[in-house]
């Protein structure tokens, strides 16, 4: 897995589709809030496999859930400060941007 970092705005391509007669699952699971990613979170990843990534501008990581998991299961470090974008490739390679 690799982590690149530049300074272009990024597009979300997994965008999902839902059927006309979609329903809103009242009994969610909450797994995050602002006491384990920060109170500013300005983006959000969710790949093909339902894997869940957020930068976590308070430390500078990447933090990864994998599907059906509260707790993250892998944190990347990074330095990436002020990311308001993310994108993760089908390998694994993730994207973001980073203004210091």
């Amino acid at each position: 897995m690799s982590i690149f970092f530049c300074c272009l705005p990024a597009v979300s391509f997994n965008q999902p589709t839902f059927c006309s007669n979609a329903s809103w699952n009242s009994n969610g699971t909450t797994f995050v809030d602002s006491s384990t990613i920060g109170s500013y979170v300005y983006a959000t990843f969710i790949d093909t496999n339902n894997t869940i990534y957020v930068p976590n501008q308070s430390n500078g990581e990447v933090m990864i859930w994998s599907e059906g998991n509260v707790t993250s299961t892998r944190n990347i470090l990074g330095n990436l400060l002020n990311s308001s974008s993310l994108f993760v490739t089908n390998v694994g390679d993730i994207y973001a941007d980073s203004f210091h």
